[in-house]
């Protein structure tokens, strides 16, 4: 049963959604917001979010450092959390495994309008309750607002449901911030951590509200982005009696154990003119990287790249040696590198220096007033990473990375959320999803080295290593094929799910984009051009792309339209010709680009 906390928490506030966006319909609705704070996937699983440069180490824990965004107006305070009691394994029918664990999610029920439907044969939207489930992922705690402004994950589904008179919850994932079955990440606790569970929670904790609030005829949309992305989609596919329909925003939907797309897309924004790249600016990467690449050959050169890069020291038995001198380190100050070009995280509103495509393709080609007048590409790359990382050391310790994701004991301040909760992604990596970035010959990576470094055989051990000596063999290589065996990857058979991708988003190459549609009148796809990692799920700005405030209008109007469908699905061809319109901005972009 759900229970009230006495706790309460105090928010911040929103900005206004744009008017444009508000439906004609006008519907009760269920705003299920399952997501966490952070806001996107990481690239190499195994580095801390502590020791990446500050714009990723920001999007990751869900902060925002553009300058534009100015302070939030206030707002009022957030609902008190709530916890639903779930079994610790949703899988065992047997009744041998009884232990429960306490979930903790948000509700808020301010703009939520009772509706009393006839039958559950009616196909009218205003007939019925209906729920929007957007599910919860990786990362840091869940934080009240989620319920009152949405944050970078549900802003906009919090928007649509102030406007349809919705009720709106936020459930965290097992093992990610106060959600904790079993109080430690040991690999026996572990074993309770996978997607397959956590859909299991969602549902449960679907029909606890339905009895609360709407019965059986209440209908759910499913949100989310990035992870949480990944999970509404499957929620659709895996309980369509309970989830009427799914936005996918940036969901890698495709397990893949090595993911060479991530660091070619990355090439691929770099060279996007729409946000300020050139094919001159990935000539420049690549030099840069090429200069790396030899300095890394010898002791010298090692000792001057530690140097100009300002590597951190590591403690070692040996007395002042040069961290680039074994082969992990050089591995991880690679990965460090990539990590300063924004194609993730990329804002083209931001105006701070080397915040953007833009602005880092301006300094690795040289148009930056403030470049020096005869530098090279790698004293270019330098300037870039040292203000990538805010005047800190650039960490390269791989022993430290792996020995903090062994750590089997939970961060303090783990009861209010405190954390990173970098072990349990990194679990999920190894036992399902992969997405192990590569950067190798014969590949479109701009980031190569010789010898190459960022290999599928560099991540996978550290699998081993983190989880007693897991099985890479019978575990790890295994573990994106049966997740797509379970899920489908870019066939999941399911219907009515959109899935918006951005076009400088690295994820997209493992997403469901128009050049890979499984069914395109069941799937609808949306490339936004020009737009980063679910950025039009973010708080809208003034700023925002042209193309990011198009994509909110046209996934309000495909929600609607489905909300007003019966359990079957339907096709609707002015909703369709008006996503195939994005789709088309967005394609012809990338033709240009690509000549």
């Amino acid at each position: 049963l759900a229970r009230d906390t006495v706790s309460h928490s105090w928010i911040a506030g929103h900005d206004g959604m744009l008017a444009s966006m508000r439906s004609v319909a006008f519907v009760a609705l269920v705003c299920i917001l399952v997501a966490s704070p952070t806001s996107a996937l990481a690239p190499h699983p195994w580095r801390r979010t502590r020791v990446r440069p500050e714009i990723l180490r920001a999007q990751m824990r869900g902060e925002s450092i553009s300058d534009r965004a100015g302070p939030a107006p206030p707002a009022p305070p957030a609902p008190p959390a709530r916890w639903i009691e779930q079994p610790l394994d949703h899988l065992d029918t047997s009744g041998v495994d009884r232990r429960t664990w306490r979930q903790r999610y948000f509700l808020n029920d301010e703009w939520f309008q009772r509706k009393n439907a006839g039958s559950d044969k009616s196909n009218t939207a205003s007939d019925h309750p209906l729920a929007f489930l957007c599910v919860g992922g990786e990362g840091p705690a869940l934080t009240p607002d989620v319920v009152t402004t949405g944050g970078v994950h549900c802003a906009l589904m919090c928007q649509m449901a102030k406007d349809r008179g919705a009720l709106i919850v936020a459930v965290e994932h097992r093992f990610y911030g106060a959600s904790q079955p079993t109080g430690d990440l040991s690999v026996e606790s572990l074993r309770y951590l996978s997607s397959s569970q956590a859909l299991a929670d969602a549902a449960n904790l679907i029909a606890s509200l339905n009895a609360e609030y709407g019965g059986s005829t209440m209908r759910w949309v499913s949100f989310g982005g990035s992870y949480p992305g990944m999970m509404a989609s499957w929620l659709r596919l895996k309980y369509p009696h309970l989830v009427h329909a799914a936005v996918a925003s940036s969901a890698p939907i495709q397990a893949e154990l090595e993911m060479r797309g991530y660091d070619e897309v990355v090439g691929a924004a770099l060279a996007e003119t729409d946000v300020g790249g050139s094919d001159a600016c990935v000539a420049s990467v690549k030099k840069a990287f090429s200069a790396v690449s030899d300095m890394l050959g010898t002791p010298a050169g090692r000792s001057r790249l530690a140097k100009t890069f300002g590597v951190c020291e590591i403690q070692t038995e040996i007395p002042n040696v040069n961290p680039l001198q074994f082969v992990p380190n050089r591995a991880e100050f690679v990965a460090a590198l990539t990590e300063v070009f924004p194609a993730q995280s990329n804002d083209p509103s931001c105006e701070t220096f080397g915040c953007d495509i833009r602005s880092v393709c301006a300094v690795m080609t040289g148009e930056d007033p403030s470049v020096a007048p005869g530098s090279s590409e790698l004293d270019r790359l330098v300037r870039l990473t040292r203000n990538a990382f805010g005047g800190e050391c650039v960490d390269v310790d791989h022993e430290s990375n792996v020995r903090a994701l062994g750590d089997t004991d939970l961060e303090p301040g783990w009861e209010k959320g405190d954390g990173d909760f970098e072990r349990s992604w990194f679990w999920q990596t190894c036992t399902e999803f992969g997405f192990y970035q590569t950067c190798v010959d014969g590949s479109k990576c701009p980031f190569i080295v010789s010898p190459n470094l960022q290999t599928l055989e560099f991540n996978t051990r550290v699998c081993g290593r983190v989880f007693g000596n897991m099985s890479v063999s019978e575990v790890v290589t295994g573990a994106a094929a049966r997740s797509n065996v379970m899920y489908g990857g870019w066939s999941p058979g399911s219907t009515r799910v959109l899935f918006p991708s951005g076009t400088v988003d690295p994820w997209r190459a493992n997403s469901l984009t128009d050049e890979r549609e499984f069914s395109p009148e069941w799937l609808p796809t949306m490339m936004v051009a020009g737009a980063s990692h679910h950025a039009w799920t973010h708080p809208p700005r003034d700023t925002d792309q042209d193309s990011v405030k198009r994509a909110r209008i046209a996934i309000a109007a495909q929600v609607d339209e489905w909300l007003g469908e019966g359990p079957m699905a339907e096709r609707n061809i002015a909703t369709e010709q008006n996503i195939a319109t994005e789709r088309n901005i967005a394609t012809e972009r990338n033709i240009a680009t690509e000549r």
